[in-house]
């Protein structure tokens, strides 16, 4: 801990006096002294809130408490529910039927209860511009397979 600080309002005190009677700046130099004794008050009462800190952080660490037992994760961290189909097999059972445009595909994947976000044609274009699919103009179809 530092030793606490003396306070010099009375010289403070006694050269203002001096500045405001014989000079214009005095002003300045008294501002300056105040703000600088507020700023040790506030430096003497951070010290004070410092060291009652402290104090508490010491008291609580020689306090022991008995570890509890180890509760189980939330439901939500345990697993995420899997999904009956892929994305991309459901589109491929769409397209079983013959070629589509993207609007149709996501109809049927949303009429077969697939689900998918507001969007729905974000995750679709991400899979429907691989090799299992093939598109010409606004249609897609199954890739066929050469083996």
């Amino acid at each position: 801990m530092q030793p606490q600080r003396n306070s010099s309002a009375p010289l403070n005190s006694a050269i203002i006096d001096l500045t405001t009677t014989n000079s214009s700046d005095g002003s300045i130099l008294a501002q300056y002294l105040n703000l600088r004794d507020k700023l040790v008050q506030r430096e003497q009462s951070l010290e004070t809130e410092l060291e009652a800190i402290h104090s508490a952080l010491k008291d609580f660490a020689r306090c022991k408490v008995a570890p509890g037992p180890m509760l189980p994760p939330p439901a939500t961290m345990l697993s995420a529910p899997k999904r009956r189909t892929g994305l991309s097999a459901a589109v491929s059972a769409v397209l079983a039927g013959g070629p589509r445009t993207k609007e149709q595909i996501l109809e049927a994947l949303r009429a077969q209860g697939f689900p998918l976000p507001e969007n729905g044609l974000i995750p679709l274009n991400a899979i429907m511009y691989t090799p299992r699919y093939r598109h010409e103009g606004k249609l897609f179809s199954l890739a066929v397979k050469t083996a």
